[in-house]
């Protein structure tokens, strides 16, 4: 058995209210939702949240509720851990659960097709503990990234030196940047039983992570990705009047 697992809650940060913020007439949440309710591979969804809001929305894909208790609904409680309390809740249901989809209710970036490559990657690797979806964004290399000092001064946030890089600053010099965009989180049941044997700093995801590259993608945290967002849901099939979904 394979089952989806959706966290969001009320109270988030970055843009007020996103996990619900329509985009082409929907709330950013029901992007994952359909995709778990059209997909092949997920025999059941459920859905991780203290927000009345999404459980109504969430109602409308035959999802079980997973109550988040307030201590796990806030700012500073770890990824990792609202992922164990749901993963005891569904392993109760679920004793023969396999693989666990993965979704936040701000990354609506996610179709049926990518989860069966992720799948496909798991089963003919099984070193691989999980499979995330990248996107290459070499104007965000590392080698530019600065620390803001208490004085005002800046640093880079990473030691150069021992990287190599000592006289012209080239981003390419470190290759290309893929960076974990959470459109795309598929794991082994073992991933959830205990997270401290994950590395960091997404220690949900095991220790070692096939990839699947996407064009672009990201959970949506500040209001200028949203017009970008809204760009990757039109190139994939979505208007306000349909979705790829329609028959």
């Amino acid at each position: 058995m394979n089952v989806a697992l959706l966290i969001g809650k009320h109270n988030s940060g970055g843009v007020p209210g996103k996990n619900y913020r329509e985009v082409l007439g929907r709330p950013l949440v029901e992007y994952p939702l359909m995709a778990a309710h059209y997909s092949k591979l997920v025999d059941k969804i459920y859905v991780s949240t203290d927000s009345d809001i999404i459980k109504d929305i969430a109602k409308k894909y035959d999802t079980r509720i997973i109550d988040r208790p307030s201590e796990l609904a806030r700012s500073e409680t770890p990824t990792e851990t609202v992922f164990e309390h749901a993963y005891t809740f569904i392993k109760e249901e679920c004793p023969d659960v396999k693989y666990i989809f993965l979704m936040f209710a701000n990354s609506p970036d996610i179709l049926p097709k990518f989860w069966e490559k992720a799948v496909n990657i798991l089963e003919k690797n099984p070193s691989f503990d999980s499979v995330i979806s990248v996107s290459k964004y070499n104007m965000f290399s590392p080698l530019r990234a600065r620390k803001l000092n208490a004085d005002g001064s800046t640093e880079p946030m990473l030691d150069l030196n021992k990287l190599g890089i000592t006289n012209t600053f080239d981003r390419d010099a470190l290759g290309d940047c893929f960076f974990a965009d959470f459109g795309v989180q598929v794991v082994r049941e073992k991933c959830l039983q205990d997270t401290s044997k994950g590395s960091l700093p997404f220690k949900w995801l095991g220790q070692k992570q096939g990839t699947i590259e996407k064009e672009f993608g990201f959970d949506v945290d500040a209001p200028w990705q949203i017009p970008v967002i809204e760009f990757w849901l039109k190139e994939n099939g979505f208007t306000v009047e349909k979705t790829p979904y329609d028959s």
